[in-house]
């Protein structure tokens, strides 16, 4: 078996920011899919979606989401909330038109991807349609755990259509289940206390607060994909927080940030909570 591995486009779409891994100069299509964009992860209150209706032809669109909420419009009279753990999987056929967008109200980070799928030309004259899936099977395959988007996989199937012989899956890597949690939360602290030296140049306000959260909440979004964590999404996975309510008036009049991370260990089923103290905004221009 062979693994490509393909540096995605950066991009932005509907004032997200976006990494297009197809179609590429090298690489136009994968079988039947010819477009993925991976959005996010980014702060809903900083990037919020916002991609207006427009028509498609000829394909299915399947969005899978990793974190946040995204709400999906279309000319058939489909709205559709999509969540973490959800797919929603559009058929343009002959034609139709949709829209994505964050619900309002929303909080947090937005992160996923968005995959298109050539229609074959047995169906793509057809009729558009629209299906939403809550919930999807997951196939273990060795050390991975897959969650059978599209298609078939080690005799697991999806339920999502698919006019084409394809598969999509989303792999965690299940190795992370036999670490002691001891061992998992050393490594959490010292990962974090090193990534967050860099808050001692900037000024101890909410702008940083917001960027720490996003850093390491995409650190945690990607240990959470490796396994790390128990939880059917992100927000049962792991929490991070850095606020008025962790760093106080007081904390600020004495340089200090603090930010508290919580996750989930596989065992025991518990919530592990990490307090990280960095000293920022200690230098003057």
């Amino acid at each position: 078996m062979t693994v490509e591995v393909t540096e995605g486009r950066p991009t932005e779409v509907g004032g997200m920011p976006v990494r297009r891994s197809l179609p590429q100069r090298r690489r136009r299509t994968v079988g039947a899919w010819c477009f993925v964009d991976h959005f996010g992860p980014a702060d809903v209150a900083e990037a919020s979606m916002l991609v207006g209706p427009h028509p498609h032809l000829g394909l299915h669109t399947v969005t899978w989401v990793l974190d946040g909420e995204v709400v999906h419009h279309d000319s058939l009279g489909s709205e559709q909330l999509i969540k973490p753990g959800q797919l929603n999987l559009m058929t343009a056929g002959r034609g139709v038109a949709h829209a994505e967008e964050t619900p309002p109200g929303a909080t947090g980070a937005l992160h996923g991807l968005q995959l298109w799928v050539a229609q074959p030309d047995a169906t793509r004259s057809g009729p558009a349609a629209f299906e939403h899936h809550s919930a999807l099977p997951e196939a273990e395959v060795g050390p991975v755990v897959a969650t059978v988007l599209v298609g078939e996989l080690a005799g697991v199937r999806s339920p999502a259509r698919a006019d084409s012989p394809l598969v999509g899956a989303d792999l965690l890597a299940s190795e992370w289940k036999y670490l002691p949690v001891r061992r998992t939360a050393l490594f959490l602290e010292e990962s974090l206390y090193r990534g967050t030296q860099w808050v001692v140049f900037e000024p101890n306000d909410e702008p940083l607060w917001a960027q720490i959260r996003l850093n390491i909440g995409a650190f945690m979004q990607n240990l959470f994909r490796q396994g790390v964590c128990q939880g059917r999404s992100p927000r049962e996975a792991y929490i991070v927080k850095c606020d008025r309510e962790t760093t106080t008036q007081n904390d600020i009049n004495l340089g200090i940030v603090n930010i508290l991370v919580g996750f989930a260990p596989l065992k025991p089923a518990e919530f592990v909570v990490i307090r990280i103290q960095q000293m920022a905004g200690q230098v003057e221009a």
